[in-house]
């Protein structure tokens, strides 16, 4: 919750001083960097599993964790894209 504010409340300082798109690839930095830090530990616990579980099949394991990852990051990108459309002018209100 800290990090949130103290990140919103730069953002109006980095935005004045950069380009359009700039400002635009900032804000999707911020918006986007708590969804990879989730998405980074549930991979590792995700693969913890496979090994712990499934030692025989390894290679299939990994096979289907890497088609399996791309398609949860994507969802949890359209999810955090979602969420910040919803918040971006609601912050540029104020």
């Amino acid at each position: 919750m800290a990090f949130k504010i103290q990140a919103i409340s730069l953002l109006p300082i980095i935005t004045f001083s950069l380009t359009f798109q700039e400002c635009v690839l900032t804000w999707l930095l911020f918006l986007f960097l708590p969804f990879w830090v989730l998405a980074g530990r549930l991979s590792g616990l995700i693969v913890s599993a496979v090994l712990l579980f499934r030692r025989r099949e390894l290679w299939l394991s990994l096979a289907v964790i890497s088609f399996a990852l791309p398609v949860i990051l994507s969802g949890v990108e359209i999810a955090a894209l979602t969420f910040g459309l919803r918040v971006i002018p609601s912050v540029a209100a104020f």
